[in-house]
């Protein structure tokens, strides 16, 4: 199964990453990584983006990262953010995107509670699925259903 993140920030726009595996099993994000401006995001560009975010291959491991720290200021500078608590805001919503060959599906998150950080995947009776070939409008249109619905 292909996977990939998006972020929609208010005042600021998207971002968009792939997932790839790593050899112990988890997730992590990975290439490609796009920021896309609110100026900027239209249908055709968000929708490109999560399609290309969708280009890794789950059989293929990638190594475990060896230093947690630089991993994530890395990943930061990769999504032009300076710190995580911008990521993890609670205005902020976020998706988790899967593709298995046949359907794309948008499964929407809400903001942990407190002290935790990050978000929590909602029930998968949640999640908007729609066929891999879908339009690009028919991508937006599920996806900002699965926005609606993320806390």
């Amino acid at each position: 199964m292909k996977t990939a993140s998006i972020y929609k920030i208010p005042n600021k726009g998207y971002i968009v990453f792939g997932e790839s595996k790593t050899v112990s099993g988890f997730r992590i994000a990975s290439e490609p990584y796009f920021t896309i401006s609110e100026s900027e995001a239209n249908v055709d560009i968000i929708s490109n983006a999560i399609r290309a975010s969708l280009c890794n291959d789950d059989n293929k491991r990638v190594p475990n990262p060896t230093d947690w720290k630089q991993s994530g200021k890395d990943f930061l500078k990769k999504i032009g953010l300076k710190a995580m608590k911008e990521l993890d805001a609670h205005l902020n919503k976020y998706v988790t995107i899967a593709e298995d060959g046949s359907q794309i599906t948008f499964t929407p998150s809400r903001p942990a509670e407190k002290p935790d950080k990050g978000f929590l995947h909602k029930d998968k009776s949640e999640s908007v699925s729609i066929n891999y070939r879908a339009t690009n409008q028919e991508i937006i249109e599920a996806l900002e259903l699965a926005f609606s619905k993320c806390g």
